[in-house]
């Protein structure tokens, strides 16, 4: 089984690693071929497109020029203004016009047999067809009044007259002929006067020897023109899978070849591999007919123009049928080389595992799987060593963990005492700091409804507020101490002795009032070998106004309307502890209260408290739970901030102090 397994393994990586790579290059071989021959037959079929487009436009130019001629010589000059003269005085059925015609008709059938055109037309100005070599049936009509008014002959006739120029026709169905025609026109002047038109009906079959000209496009190859004729397409020549197609075959509008035609009637040219009117994948390049205000399509079938592909594809997949089967061969050879000294030495581990030490593993090779072999032997001769002395070492190393665990419990006695030892000085502080808040009684000040709530986030905080009353002035201080745990608290307590201090001397001046603050506990905290610091305000309310001073969270000023104001601290001071001088940082703010207005003070463990998200409380909320509760009394503010809070914080620990303190005049 293990023999099988490791054997198929070995048989799939050799696989992959051998076949993998080849077909890669393989596949991307017959990409590049597969791109290198559709652009070599999409370049031959945009330059067949190029080559027919230059014939046509070539062919469409020396009409033009031919019928520029003729409306020059006088012979034809002469002609019209016969023809009109006779036409208008007793018409085509007249001995005097047959005469003429006699005279002229000789000359102008030659002219049309040597250049080769269907016919030749003359036209008076006021539209009466005077003359026509094939004596057509419009012959001896009117192009303005007649049945053929609306004709690509009469419209031809109508430009060329008016615009004094050559014109060409829309290559159309033409009724008095019952096939499709193109018709050049251009006035004959005399004295710079239009005297009449001459036509000249260009021969299909001069035309169509371009378009039916295959030279480069195989057996299946072939060119479609087409027109754009009261909103739909047609094909305006036959095709070589459709002789009869010209002006019969209208362009589907769902099929890809419509879409074609009319980017190259737009005047768009492309090329691209789409499905033609017979259903059939081909190779397609468009280009637009100035000439003919139509679409020119040269294609031929994928099948015939990519044959070669499916030649070499058909090969590849041969040469890689015969060596998927080599290196299948090979691959089972060389697995079963790698494997069969594998499984044998599969075999001794075993028995080794089952406690026979005295087994070997044959060692056949002096490859990495004998060095393996000979490692397993050494493995096995040690092992017989180490089980001869273990029961010793077990002995050695049973009495070396019983002293060790000897010394662990003395260990964890000694911590138990300093433990307790340590709780007892943190109750100690705690209770401190707790016994310097202001009592409720404290609070009671005539004029002011004050609360205030402070809750450390472990044994020891590091918040601080006080209301201290003197002489009339109440001196607000509220701060935060960085970090937590003892230093913390102590440095609270020194900064509240601070500020006591310094107003039990009345000092006034906010700025001596924090420059002192800062140089005693800055001294303090060099001497501790401490980097702590704190955030202080100190607000002082004095008869309905009150001043702010020192650096700490933006302070919320609410009227008596519940309406907010935040006031910035932050260029009112510098924490404190931080540096030796801070006396040119500090500055105040007074602010006017009115009755019903007051002030809010709250440490950085409000705003920042996270919920179970980690989504912050934040100031907003705050500041909306403060003005909804503002027209009540500032204890029920107080807690009303608090129950918001814990609904917020839910089931999350609570990772900072909390302070707060609510003043309402």
């Amino acid at each position: 089984m293990k023999n099988r397994k490791i054997l198929n393994k070995l048989l799939v990586w050799f696989l992959l690693i051998t076949l993998l790579p080849a077909t890669i290059v393989t596949f991307i071989n017959y990409r590049i071929s597969s791109s290198s021959q559709k652009k070599e037959v999409t370049n031959n079929l945009i330059s067949i497109t190029e080559s027919k487009v230059n014939q046509i436009e070539t062919f469409i130019d020396e009409r033009e020029r031919n019928v520029a001629t003729i409306a020059r010589i006088p012979q034809v000059i002469e002609a019209i203004e016969t023809y009109k003269s006779i036409f208008k005085k007793s018409g085509v059925n007249s001995q005097e016009y047959k005469n003429f015609d006699n005279k002229i008709r000789p000359f102008l059938t030659n002219y049309l047999e040597i250049f080769g055109y269907s016919n030749i037309f003359l036209i008076s100005q006021s539209g009466d067809t005077v003359f026509s070599v094939k004596q057509a049936k419009e012959a001896s009509t009117n192009l303005y009044k007649g049945i053929y008014k609306n004709s690509e002959l009469a419209k031809v006739f109508d430009r060329s007259k008016t615009l004094m120029q050559v014109e060409i026709s829309n290559f159309n169905y033409y009724a008095a002929t019952n096939e499709p025609a193109i018709f050049i026109a251009t006035p004959v002047l005399k004295n710079a006067f239009v005297i009449g038109v001459v036509i000249l009906q260009i021969d299909n079959k001069e035309l169509y020897k371009v378009v039916n000209d295959y030279t480069g496009l195989g057996k299946t190859g072939e060119t479609i023109l087409g027109s754009k004729i009261h909103g739909k397409i047609f094909f305006t020549a036959p095709t070589r899978h459709d002789p009869n197609a010209a002006f019969k075959r209208i362009v589907n509008s769902n099929t890809k070849e419509k879409n074609l035609l009319e980017q190259a009637i737009k005047g768009i040219k492309g090329n691209n591999i789409n499905i033609d009117y017979r259903n059939q994948e081909t190779i397609a390049a468009w280009r637009y007919l100035p000439s003919l205000n139509g679409g020119i399509i040269v294609k031929i079938d994928t099948k015939e123009a990519l044959a070669s592909l499916k030649d070499q594809k058909n090969i590849v997949i041969i040469l890689a049928t015969v060596t998927l089967f080599l290196v299948f061969i090979a691959a089972i050879l060389v697995a079963q080389s790698i494997s069969k000294p594998i499984v044998e030495l599969t075999t001794v581990v075993k028995e080794i595992s089952q406690g026979d030490l005295s087994k070997k593993a044959p060692i056949t090779t002096l490859d990495e799987i004998g060095q393996l072999a000979q490692s397993f032997n050494t493995m096995a001769e040690k092992l017989q060593e180490s089980f001869a002395n273990l029961e010793d070492k077990v002995k050695e190393r049973t009495a070396e963990l019983a002293t060790a665990n000897e010394a662990i419990i003395t260990l964890n006695e000694k911590l138990k005492e300093e433990n307790l030892r340590m709780g007892a000085e943190l109750s100690i502080v705690r209770q401190m700091q707790q016994m310097i808040l202001p009592r409720p009684e404290e609070l009671e000040i005539e004029g002011l409804d004050i609360a205030g709530y402070m809750e450390p986030a472990e044994e020891v905080g590091g918040d601080y507020y006080d209301v201290l009353y003197t002489d009339g002035v109440v001196t607000i201080g509220i701060g935060d101490v960085t970090g937590h745990g003892l230093e913390s608290g102590i440095l609270m307590l020194m900064t509240q002795t601070s500020v006591r201090t310094l107003k039990e001397i009345r000092e006034a001046d906010p700025v001596r009032f924090l420059d002192v603050l800062n140089r005693t506990i800055y001294k303090n905290v060099q001497r501790m070998n401490s980097d702590k610091s704190l955030t202080l305000g100190i607000l002082n309310y004095v008869q309905g106004k009150l001043s702010i001073s020192g650096q700490h969270e933006e302070a919320i000023v609410v009227r008596n309307s519940g309406h907010i104001e935040m006031i910035d601290t932050m260029d009112l001071g510098f924490p404190i502890g931080l540096d030796g001088n801070i006396a040119d940082f500090i500055d105040q703010k007074l602010i006017e209260l009115e009755p019903g207005d007051g002030v809010v003070l709250y440490t950085d463990g409000i705003t920042e408290a996270e919920d179970i998200n980690q989504k912050q409380y934040g100031i907003e909320r705050l500041c909306d739970v403060v003005s909804q509760n503002w027209q009540s009394s500032a204890q029920e503010i107080k807690q009303a901030v608090i129950r918001d809070l814990r609904r917020f914080i839910g089931e999350q620990k609570v990772f900072d102090d909390i302070t707060l303190l609510v003043l309402k005049q």
